[in-house]
């Protein structure tokens, strides 16, 4: 706990009130009645948690927040780091701030509440997730070790530039991005992959095993659905690793088992489900993740025809995810 204040200071600090709009102008729009706290209310209210050394508010936290830590970090001022420390339990702070029934949650067991109002955890929520919002550079950046490990990805189109935006998670030491398509390479390049390789000479997993010397990748990933790039993905996979098929595909393709029989590889398919939206909402709200650079061209609806004329021709275009607007 700091030491700026003590306890007994502490004690002494009213709860603060909510700022909210006038009865009357309120009347008028739909925007929220709340208005926010001030820094100034903010690092007040943080400043009456007593930082308790068996605190209750933890446990009557639906999702587990360490609400002590984030508050001292807030009353200090060190907002980047109160912010880290909230998202790194909580996705969605900016809602349950808003939404989320503090008073009969975290609030309603805060030692606090026993001689009076309890440290208003929920608008003290709310501020340092608006904070966040609004101060995306100023959050801390982790930068993870690199795991040593390889990936393929074979087709820069859309799926397999989600595929490298999200490998990046895992720390791979390279990304290999495999594509007939000059221009899609070069977004490859520009999203985080370490090297690109067009496969039009027909001489792609030569340039790999250059790349690897020999050994191959750690994993391949099939992000096209034809015939001759998962043939390509069993010629780069290295002994022990994995090809994953993520394309959809149309034909019956060739497992080379005279290859592979003796490789200890892994085959994983899957349909798309959202069995990672949790994880992927995470990452967007603590901006790890930046989706927006695969939309390269907006529409109307009224131009609906000109945007499926866009996409239809997306090699001349260079359309990648095409938005269409109401």
């Amino acid at each position: 706990m700091s030491a700026r204040i003590t306890t007994k200071e502490r004690i002494k600090i009213t709860r603060q009130s909510m700022p909210e709009q006038d009865a009357a102008a309120r009347a008028a729009n739909f925007l929220e009645v709340n208005l926010g706290f001030p820094e100034r209310l903010a690092l007040l209210e943080a400043d009456r948690c007593l930082q308790c050394k068996d605190p209750r508010c933890i446990e009557g936290c639906p999702v587990g927040v360490n609400i002590p830590k984030f508050l001292d970090l807030l009353a200090a001022g060190r907002l980047p780091e109160a912010a880290q420390s909230l998202l790194s339990d909580n996705a969605l702070p900016a809602v349950t701030g808003r939404v989320c029934p503090q008073e009969t949650q975290c609030e309603a067991v805060c030692v606090r509440a026993a001689k009076g109002l309890p440290v208003g955890v929920g608008y003290l929520e709310r501020y340092v997730a608006d904070w966040a919002r609004e101060h995306r550079d100023q959050l801390p950046q982790a930068k993870p070790q690199p795991t040593g490990k390889k990936v393929a990805i074979v087709g820069s189109g859309p799926i397999g530039l989600a595929a490298l935006l999200t490998a990046q998670f895992y720390s791979p030491s390279e990304i290999i991005m495999i594509d007939l398509d000059d221009g899609r390479l070069a977004v490859a390049k520009r999203f985080g992959a370490t090297a690109t390789i067009n496969s039009r000479n027909g001489k792609a997993a030569d340039a790999v095993m250059k790349l690897t010397a020999g050994l191959g990748v750690d994993t391949a990933i099939e992000a096209v659905g034809v015939p001759a790039t998962f043939e390509l993905c069993q010629h780069i996979v290295a002994a022990g690793g994995t090809i994953a098929n993520i394309g959809v595909h149309g034909v019956k393709v060739d497992l080379h088992l005279e290859n592979l029989w003796d490789r200890n590889i892994s085959i994983t398919t899957r349909l798309v489900d959202t069995v990672s939206t949790p994880m992927l909402l995470k990452t967007l709200c603590s901006h790890k993740l930046d989706p927006s650079p695969l939309i390269t061209h907006r529409f109307k609806l009224a131009q609906i025809l000109d945007a499926y004329e866009t996409f239809a021709h997306a090699a001349d275009t260079h359309a990648l995810k095409v938005l269409i607007e109401a």
